[in-house]
């Protein structure tokens, strides 16, 4: 913990912590509500470390990890505040050109289940670059918690 509280997270459910970044940061807003980041999820799978080739399976993945850090955390979907989508292009550009809006379906098709209803604001961005080569998708989400 720092000097302001700041507290870094990481489930080891998630596997192996990452050298230079944290799953998850808590920051304490009162004595009863703490706001969480929680940092860009990947599709690597969390039980077998393996990253399947396609964005359909890494996406299952990733909504796979938020859900280990949700419970984690102890908070529900409908403590997310803000979800934010990063999709690699060219990734993007196979569904779309398969089927006109692929990508966006796919998402749909996913999260929204997922979400069970919630729609937490959102930004949907399209990247040529990650931070492996390999990742065509990655969430990252801010969940604010209120535990009496």
């Amino acid at each position: 913990m720092t000097s302001q509280g700041v507290k870094v997270l990481d489930p080891e459910a998630l596997g192996p912590k990452p050298p230079i970044y944290s799953a998850m940061t808590a920051v304490p807003l009162s004595p009863h509500t703490t706001q969480y980041y929680i940092s860009g999820q990947t599709g690597v799978d969390p039980t077998t470390n393996e990253l399947p080739p396609d964005l359909e399976s890494q996406l299952d993945n990733v909504l796979k990890r938020l859900s280990i850090c949700l419970d984690y955390i102890g908070a529900k979907k409908t403590d997310l505040a803000t979800f934010h989508y990063y999709f690699r292009q060219p990734a993007v550009e196979d569904l779309d050109g398969r089927e006109l809006e692929g990508a966006r379906k796919v998402v749909h098709s996913k999260v929204s289940p997922w979400l069970e209803g919630h729609r937490p604001a959102s930004c949907y961005s399209r990247t040529f670059g990650m931070s492996h080569p390999k990742f065509l998708c990655e969430i990252s989400a801010t969940a604010v918690v209120y535990k009496p």
